[in-house]
């Protein structure tokens, strides 16, 4: 038994040795352990509090949306950004005047509260959307360098061609035609083709190339074998059109007088000859000038007619002489 009781307090020794050593920062690590999931608790707790809270001023906000009274939607969007601003409310609800203030042309209030948005937001969506807002009312102020110095800030892929859109508006704007096309077709490769808006930023796109595809479709037309062997086609029937006409132009039997020498045939003599003259033979008629000056038409029809009687004569004399010959 005394040994026994000699063990019991050597292990009784040891322990208290131990908890003189150890014992008080076991307690402190409890305490510190205790108060931090207390506090956790507590801090949870207040979050919630205060994200209820803030969520009822937001209904408020919403409410009093409803009657376009810029002051009300003010006040009432001053007591969310002042008592609660790092809550997700906050902006969303400066944004609803942003959107009263512009809807009554105070631009300059919604620019504050913009920039109120970009220094306290938490959210980077938010920062871009308030970001985009900023610049839109630039835009409408003719304030294109602030506006493009807004849109060329670093902002979410989600939002690029939003961004990139708006940027083709102020160059635009800004008498920049060909980088408001580039910017134009930029944001239509960044937006999804099953975008609705996809299409408008799309038909800006075009509205801006339409001149130059027609120059170079005109440039390329022109410049290609096929315009070339359609030119050289043109240009030789343009050519067999006047040989043509030229010909037709000699042929043709003129009306005057002057070139009458030139379109009457010649017999075998190298006398010209009318075709008309044939008749005048055959009824002995022979067409003499009435005056002393004869016309080298008149003229060669007297030949004509003189030669005509001499073979008529000599056709006379044949029959004659075949008669007698006949006789005997």
């Amino acid at each position: 038994m005394a040994r026994l009781d000699y063990e019991e307090q050597e292990k009784m020794h040891t322990l208290k040795t131990w908890w003189d050593r150890y014992g008080t920062i076991i307690t402190i690590m409890l305490a510190v352990m205790i108060a931090t999931v207390g506090g956790t608790k507590v801090w949870e707790y207040f979050q919630r509090q205060q994200a209820q809270q803030a969520a009822d001023l937001y209904a408020l906000v919403q409410q009093v949306q409803t009657t376009g009274d810029l002051m009300k939607i003010t006040d009432a969007v001053h007591l969310l950004t002042e008592g609660y601003a790092s809550s997700g409310y906050a902006p969303r609800a400066a944004m609803i005047v942003v959107k009263a203030s512009v809807d009554a042309g105070d631009f300059k209030r919604a620019k504050a509260h913009l920039q109120w948005i970009l220094d306290n937001a938490k959210e980077p969506e938010m920062i871009d959307l308030a970001r985009l807002r900023l610049a839109t009312i630039l835009l409408d102020e003719k304030n294109y360098a602030a506006a493009l110095q807004q849109l060329n800030t670093k902002h979410g892929y989600s939002f690029s061609g939003l961004y990139a859109d708006l940027k083709g508006d102020v160059l635009l704007a800004s008498g920049k035609t060909e980088e408001a096309r580039m910017s134009y077709e930029a944001a239509a490769g960044a937006l999804s083709k099953n975008n609705n808006y996809y299409n408008i930023v799309q038909m800006k796109a075009d509205a801006l190339s339409e001149p130059r595809t027609a120059e170079r479709s005109f440039t390329s037309d022109a410049d290609s074998p096929a315009h070339e062997t359609g030119k050289a086609d043109a240009q030789s029937d343009v050519g067999a059109d006047e040989d043509a006409a030229e010909s037709v132009e000699f042929t043709e039997t003129p009306e005057s007088g002057e070139s009458a020498e030139s379109a009457v045939p010649a017999d075998d003599d190298g006398n010209d000859v009318p075709e008309t003259l044939g008749e005048a033979a055959e009824n002995g008629e022979t067409n003499e000038p009435e005056t002393g000056d004869e016309t080298p038409l008149q003229t060669e029809e007297a030949d004509v007619s003189t030669d005509t009687g001499e073979s008529h004569e000599e056709s006379t004399e044949d029959n004659d002489d075949t008669s007698d010959h006949a006789l005997e």
